[in-house]
């Protein structure tokens, strides 16, 4: 198994595999603990940003009292052993604490221990990747990671990941990148994906069940699948689609609302119960067509989808479009965390219509709907 998790020593009881580590010629030491201690005092005394001189002096007291004890035995050590790197840090909550220091007030204290604990589940990661990252660097711990996928160079474009990971499953990858942010994270790795229905109860479902499920898998099957699950267990599930340069949200909140209609009725029970993982490709297009909504989908995308099997291999996805709907993600987790409203429906993030003067003109709508009803046309020639 590919290493994925960094081991941390406490600096009491670890002393002798520190030492080890540091007499290795191949491990690089990155020791900014001084910097940590400095940067947490006056994080916890906001008045002196005010008195430059006076918080020097200031500073400078609690540096001198702490080092009472010599700092090398304070904090944690993390080693990072895919990179060789052996990193001191702050404990656990102090870590905590300044690393989510400049996210006040726009979180507060209250609502960063709700998303540090919140059981947030992430199935597919190349959106999800931008997701994860997002949730990671705001303050979000606890995370269950799914996909099975290995990292391609055509993934490039649109996953924050590096060609010295290329073949390296997305799952690890996500995972390394979680904890170089933060290595006390609790995170819950599905390499293998979610292709069995063991792996998607354990997933979904295992004690304590996840509190939002984050779908940003390809398998239309197994998108069903989870939706069929989290709405039996009353779990709020989201899902954003790359759309251009744009995004398409759906907010599901089976929570509220636990006899609701997959994808709002777009896909009937009766339908999504009886489908076989061995149906055609092409049904899985129509299915995915439906289940976006064409009146939503960007002008280029529509033409890029009817194009897939013939001069494109897959349906084009772009870097900034897949950091919007990270962030977009985000943004929906944290109000379902926070307790805020957010109501089902399929939302459009679209910077077309916040940059285009007429996008939402009158004869932009018509050249739209001209669009639209061409677009259902070739696709129902194309998938008959």
């Amino acid at each position: 198994m590919q290493q994925a998790r960094p081991q941390i020593f406490r600096t009491q009881k670890d002393q002798a595999k520190i030492l080890a580590l540091k007499r290795r010629s191949s491990t690089n030491i990155v020791d900014a603990l001084e910097q940590q201690l400095r940067e947490l005092f006056l994080a916890r005394h906001p008045k002196l940003k005010l008195s430059p001189e006076k918080a020097k002096q200031e500073t400078a007291k609690f540096l001198k009292s702490k080092k009472k004890k010599p700092l090398e035995k304070q904090g944690s050590w993390v080693y990072f052993k895919w990179n060789r790197t052996l990193v001191h840090i702050l404990d656990e909550d102090d870590f905590f604490e300044l690393r989510t220091a400049r996210n006040k007030n726009l979180i507060t204290k209250g609502e960063q221990e709700k998303l540090r604990t919140f059981r947030i589940g992430i199935a597919g990661l190349s959106v999800g990747n931008s997701a994860a990252l997002v949730l990671a660097l705001e303050g979000a711990e606890t995370m269950r990671l799914a996909d099975f996928d290995e990292l391609s160079l055509s993934n490039l474009n649109r996953i924050r990941g590096s060609i010295t990971q290329l073949g390296l499953n997305k799952t690890i990858m996500t995972a390394r990148q979680v904890y170089e942010l933060n290595p006390y994270a609790k995170l819950e790795l599905f390499e293998k994906g979610l292709h069995q229905a063991r792996d998607l109860k354990k997933f979904v479902a295992d004690p304590p069940k996840l509190d939002v499920l984050v779908d940003e898998i390809d398998d239309v099957i197994m998108k069903v699948q989870l939706r069929l699950k989290a709405r039996k267990l009353r779990i709020p599930v989201l899902s954003v689609a790359d759309n251009g340069t744009n995004s398409i949200a759906d907010v599901e909140r089976f929570d509220l609302e636990p006899k609701r209609k997959l994808y709002h009725g777009l896909l009937q029970d009766s339908k999504a119960s009886k489908l076989q993982r061995d149906i055609l490709s092409k049904e899985k297009m129509r299915m995915i067509a439906d289940i976006v909504g064409v009146e939503y989908v960007t002008s280029r995308m529509k033409t890029s989808f009817l194009e897939v099997g013939n001069t494109l291999y897959s349906w084009p996805q772009l870097g900034g479009a897949s950091m919007l709907s990270g962030a977009t993600l985000a943004y929906l987790v944290k109000k379902i965390a926070f307790g805020e409203n957010l109501e089902s429906g399929k939302y459009d993030v679209n910077f077309d219509r916040i940059f285009e003067n007429q996008y939402d003109s009158l004869t932009a709508k018509q050249r739209r709907n001209r669009e639209n009803k061409e677009f259902l046309h070739k696709q129902k020639e194309l998938f008959s």
